[in-house]
């Protein structure tokens, strides 16, 4: 079966500070209908709580129900969204976001919402924020969060601040896939344990893998689908052929 999976769209309302590209998630939901895809994975952070708060759910669902969710179950495309750290506030706000998913346009039959990781054949999916020394909890998380949430106040009146969270999103700007602390910890994991893994969270597209004690691994990163970022997505099938498309 042929997936794709993507990540990290960060979706408010519309705002005109909003993260999100929504011309490249409707580029992407073409390409998911062109391929006559199986399923298509969100693999985490596809709504920004983290600056929109619970006020923008509805908003959020609204076009992601219309931009994606009525589009996929007219070609009858199954869609899993993996909670990730932007998205995931506990299991009352998880029930909330599927639920306007849902409402919005989204086919029960052919959605659900998962903390993560999916399995699919060969490869695991999630979010890869564990991998990240800002999300694993403690100090830094906490550090992580407030700079993302003073940076959403700061953005609507022209003051630019991404810079106080190095591992928050950043438009424009591109990174070697291993200069990342997060990508070289996710690299790590693979290969100790012989892994096939996609993830996002970093928003740097990235395809490295290698051998290990004779056991192959294969790291794979869905890039984003925000302002000034490449479109890229990356596929995958249960056999372990995958590859990251631009």
């Amino acid at each position: 079966m042929l997936r794709i999976v993507s990540s990290d769209w960060h979706v408010i309302d519309g705002r005109p500070t909003e993260p999100c590209d929504r011309t490249l998630v409707r580029r992407l939901v073409d390409a998911a209908v062109s391929l006559r895809v199986a399923e298509v994975i969100l693999a985490g952070d596809i709504i920004d709580l983290t600056r929109g708060g619970d006020g923008c759910i509805p908003a959020a669902a609204a076009f992601l129900g219309e931009a994606v969710g009525r589009p996929l179950a007219s070609a009858s495309i199954y869609c899993t969204y993996i909670f990730g750290n932007h998205d995931w506030y506990g299991a009352k706000r998880a029930s909330l976001v599927c639920q306007a998913c849902v409402a919005a346009g989204f086919d029960p039959l052919l959605f659900r919402c998962s903390t993560g990781p999916e399995i699919r054949g060969a490869w695991q999916i999630e979010h890869g924020h564990r991998f990240d020394p800002w999300n694993r909890g403690g100090f830094l998380s906490h550090l992580a969060r407030a700079a993302t949430r003073v940076d959403s106040v700061t953005d609507r009146v022209g003051i630019e601040l991404e810079y106080l969270n190095p591992h928050d999103w950043h438009p424009g700007v591109r990174v070697p896939e291993l200069d990342l602390p997060a990508h070289e910890q996710a690299n790590r994991w693979a290969a100790t344990f012989g892994k096939s893994l996609v993830f996002g969270h970093t928003h740097a597209a990235g395809d490295v893998g290698g051998s290990r004690k004779g056991a192959n691994w294969r790291v794979l990163n869905t890039g984003a689908c925000t302002q000034g970022d490449p479109f890229t997505y990356v596929t995958i099938r249960d056999d372990c052929i995958g590859r990251v498309v631009y």
